[in-house]
């Protein structure tokens, strides 16, 4: 009888390295498409309400329940040196099989100016103070740019980033 006898096991070391090359990657790739998110929703008409800028100076990302980033973002409207307090904590229950982002604003209205209702909740908000400012200005890009924010992960898994 012949036989052949093969160590896999610097393969499956490899291997597992792999994965977690690639986790690490999706990770990043999340971070990458919920600043994006964030980005939009400051930038891009209906944007997150200005009328001092506490709202979008309260801006928070986290990946993995991770804070990434908070406060102003740097790039476009977002950067009027608005000062708002950001969330630093993510209280959500985590899926260890999913690798979650999250964008969220942190003050009292948040809520509210996002579903377009003064905070008595009866009234919608019929005017903003600033033009191209608007309700759902989180929602609708995230809606609107799914298959942008995830080829932004696609391409930092497949190292095009």
């Amino acid at each position: 009888m012949i036989g052949i006898n093969f160590d896999t096991g610097e393969f499956e070391a490899s291997f597992s390295r792999t994965l977690e090359d690639i986790e690490a990657a999706a990770k990043r790739g999340v971070g990458k498409a919920m600043l994006a998110l964030a980005e939009d929703a400051i930038n891009d008409e209906p944007m997150v309400p200005l009328e001092e800028g506490t709202l979008r100076g309260s801006v928070s990302v986290f990946v993995q329940g991770e804070l990434i980033h908070s406060g102003p973002i740097a790039s476009g409207q977002g950067a009027s040196g608005a000062v708002g307090t950001p969330g630093l904590v993510y209280d959500e229950p985590l899926d260890d099989n999913k690798i979650t982002g999250a964008v969220g604003f942190n003050t009292p209205y948040a809520g509210y100016q996002h579903e377009g209702v003064r905070k008595d909740g009866t009234r919608p908000v019929k005017n903003y103070t600033h033009p191209g400012t608007g309700k759902k200005f989180l929602s609708l890009k995230e809606e609107a740019n799914a298959d942008d924010y995830a080829q932004i992960v696609a391409d930092e898994i497949n190292g095009r980033s």
